[in-house]
């Protein structure tokens, strides 16, 4: 994603151009390892980006948890990055638009990332209830909460003018990149993570373990990547 004045390249001939709303950019691409292949297990990632409207971007990215346990986290991706996209663009079409500076944290904190977790959780129960888990899928729960199956972090961006917002439940990064090529990860760490557990949507109080980061102008002619390192369990 990358922000006004980043100069993504448009594109080569017979190829899709990068999505592009008010300035701002994104090239997405998401592709089954080759674990998954050998395992016979499906891609568990999801990306998504939708215009703002009178300008911006959102991306989300979701990764669904690898381990047995998530036998539905394909699922679950696909269904967060398409509810993370829409309360974004709800967020900011709301009467005076996105929050104003000093305001961001807090509605991030309190509006925009609790009810992602909320309609995730409502959208998990509506898909078990349209098709009920299978007796071996029931087998593999062991009286596990009906949203474990569907497990999977999320990485959201909301870019607007040279506003820049962004949350985060469970590992991956969000990888920043200034003008003059300097990376950083302008989303604070997150203490429970351990290298094999993840905080998760299907954790419970899965929203007050967000991360959060507020990027007012930053970067100016930069971009930000997000990326995950592989499975993990919740926690």
């Amino acid at each position: 994603m990358a922000a006004p004045g980043a100069g993504l390249p448009a594109g080569e001939p017979g190829q899709a151009a990068p999505g592009r709303a008010g300035g701002w950019q994104a090239v997405t691409a998401t592709e089954r390892g080759a674990a998954h292949r050998v395992a016979g297990i499906p891609n568990q990632d999801a990306v998504a980006t939708t215009p703002l409207e009178n300008g911006g971007m959102v991306v989300a990215v979701a990764d669904g948890h690898g381990h047995s346990r998530h036998f539905r986290s394909a699922r679950g991706a696909r269904l967060a990055v398409s509810i993370a996209c829409r309360a974004a663009r709800d967020l900011a079409a709301r009467p005076g638009g996105l929050p104003g500076p000093g305001h961001e944290e807090e509605e991030l904190r309190s509006v925009l990332v609790p009810g992602i977790v909320a309609r995730w959780r409502d959208a998990v129960l509506a898909d078990v209830a349209a098709e009920p888990f299978t007796g071996p899928e029931d087998a593999v729960r062991r009286g596990d909460d009906a949203t474990i199956p569907y497990g999977a972090t999320l990485l959201l961006a909301v870019g607007r003018g040279e506003r820049l917002l962004l949350a985060q439940i469970g590992d991956g990064d969000i990888l920043g990149i200034g003008p003059d090529g300097t990376a950083v990860l302008p989303v604070p760490g997150d203490p429970l993570l351990d290298g094999r557990h993840t905080t998760s949507l299907c954790s419970p109080r899965a929203a007050g373990r967000q991360r959060r980061c507020l990027a007012s102008c930053w970067p100016p002619t930069g971009t930000a990547t997000p990326r995950w390192p592989g499975r993990g369990k919740p926690r």
